[in-house]
């Protein structure tokens, strides 16, 4: 399986102490994941300096297969929440195929 990595610019204030990542199901508006991850949760590209979050691990999605949106927003200290930031129709797959099936040796 490809690892799927979900990766933001961090906000700027110096008070942030999480991000609250909510991930809805676009077909149907149902809530996949919705938490406040503080910030040691996240791995930081040493690069970029984007706070990433590898969505394979999160066994809310797993068998996950469809469009969905993730939010984002951060909170501070005093549990202020800042404004959304969302990505829209965002294709998923965490669903494992079918297995094959009629398996046999053919003779001729």
């Amino acid at each position: 399986m490809r690892t799927v990595t979900f990766s933001f610019k961090p906000s700027v204030s110096v008070d942030v102490v999480a991000y609250n990542i909510i991930i809805e199901n676009s077909a149907n508006g149902g809530v996949l994941y919705d938490k406040a991850l503080l910030l040691s949760e996240f791995t930081v590209n040493d690069i970029t300096g984007n706070y990433e979050l590898v969505l394979n691990s999160l066994s809310e999605l797993d068998g996950f297969d469809g469009v969905c949106t993730i939010t984002v927003f951060a909170v501070d200290d005093a549990g202020n929440p800042s404004p959304d930031a969302v990505l829209e129709d965002v294709e998923l797959d965490f669903l494992a195929p079918d297995a094959p099936t009629d398996l046999r040796i053919v003779r001729s």
